[in-house]
């Protein structure tokens, strides 16, 4: 049976191989080619003759890439009918669509799926209101309809697959056979014990290391609102130094730090492979994802398994991970410096129980829950 595999992803392809920037890497796409006879994956790429750093590897054995032209532009729009072509000619050569949502070509998948009745499963891995609503006027504009567009699919999908425990669920509910299981890739074996660090009660020596991980570009991450709370906390007596890891143009933060006094405390890393963001987040004090909308947070949950000291927004699916004492306003400097400076001042308590939740997405079982909710989509599929 072959199934078709459709997001707005946007795929590095270099020669003959398609890089990802984590969402989709090999690793990721090798949980539907282990149920499924084989993979297609619809979804935009750029043609690169070098890969930067930070990039993983996409291309596995049993799943082929069709590239959709990248009509989501006020320029690209022309190109919708070829897309709407492309797509549908994939979806009448597959057995099974899964749509990853929010995303316009996994809609479009979908509307083609109903119309030459191929079984669809729909995986929710995102708020498509708050993924929409922080991105200016034209965001605000468009969030309404992609909510209500969103909320249909999923509510009439016989099966859809939820990354998060409730929150998605609440606001996206399905008449269909569901599962909340989350997409984040955690090995147990890279589970850093909070005993392990040192000092195992208090903090490093020296300057107290905050990191956050996202693209830096991207207003919708928050990043801004560290370093607006960076004189806060000097002003509170703590010598801190703020470290970002994420790729895009970060000069909007430097600029904003260099306003602020701060420019010395601020450090921008660029894109890092996985390995070493974990090995990153092993130097960090404290976690912080300040992100203005989540569906669940992956980096703030690989934190956690780190035993890193976290803090996050009290948005989306993170008020799920972080216990309230650890959650802040979002958008509100003056609560984020509280409490970061909060975290500080419990540091032991607050790596302890980030750590704790974090043993729920251990990669192991995951991925046993999503297999066996696959091969119940896939046998669905076959009989019905």
């Amino acid at each position: 049976m072959k199934a078709l595999l459709a997001h707005d992803h946007r795929f590095i392809r270099s020669g003959e191989c398609l890089f990802s920037n984590g969402g989709l890497s090999a690793e990721v796409l090798q949980r539907y080619a282990s149920v499924f006879d084989g993979v297609t994956v619809v979804s935009r790429q750029i043609v690169s003759p070098t890969i930067h750093d930070g990039l993983t590897p996409a291309s596995t054995d049993g799943v082929s890439f069709v590239r959709v032209p990248d009509f989501l532009s006020p320029r690209g729009i022309r190109l919708l009918p070829e897309a709407y072509r492309i797509i549908g000619q994939e979806v009448k050569n597959s057995h099974a669509v899964i749509a990853r949502l929010p995303s316009e070509i996994g809609q479009i998948a979908i509307k083609m799926a109903r119309r030459y009745d191929v079984p669809t499963l729909v995986e929710l891995v995102g708020d498509a209101w708050g993924s929409n609503w922080h991105h200016g006027v034209i965001g605000k504009l468009a969030a309404p309809a992609s909510y209500l567009r969103t909320r249909s699919a999923v509510r009439r999908a016989p099966f859809v697959i939820y990354i998060t425990d409730s929150y998605l669920q609440r606001q996206y509910p399905t008449y269909g056979r569901q599962i909340g299981c989350s997409n984040v890739q955690v090995d147990a074996q890279s589970r850093m014990d909070p005993a392990l660090r040192h000092p195992i009660d208090g903090l490093r020596n020296g300057p107290i290391l905050i990191g956050s991980c996202g693209a830096v570009n991207v207003r919708l991450k928050g990043h801004h609102l560290v370093v607006k709370a960076i004189p806060h906390l000097v002003d509170l007596g703590y010598d801190v130094r703020y470290e970002v890891v994420g790729g895009g143009d970060g000069s909007r933060l430097l600029t904003l730090a260099e306003n602020l006094g701060v420019s010395d405390r601020l450090r921008l890393w660029g894109s890092k492979p996985h390995d070493e963001v974990n090995s990153w987040m092993n130097d960090l004090d404290i976690y912080v994802q300040p992100s203005l909308s989540e569906g669940q947070g992956r980096a703030l949950v690989e934190a956690m398994t780190q035993g890193c000291a976290c803090v996050c927004a009290d948005v989306g699916g993170m008020k799920e991970l972080v216990e309230k004492e650890f959650r802040f306003r979002r958008g509100n400097v003056n609560d984020l410096s509280a409490v970061i400076a909060h975290a500080i001042a419990n540091v032991h308590a607050c790596r302890v129980s980030a750590f704790q939740r974090g043993g729920d997405f251990q990669e192991e079982v995951l991925n046993q829950r999503r297999n066996r909710f696959l091969k119940e989509f896939r046998g669905w599929a076959e009989v019905r």
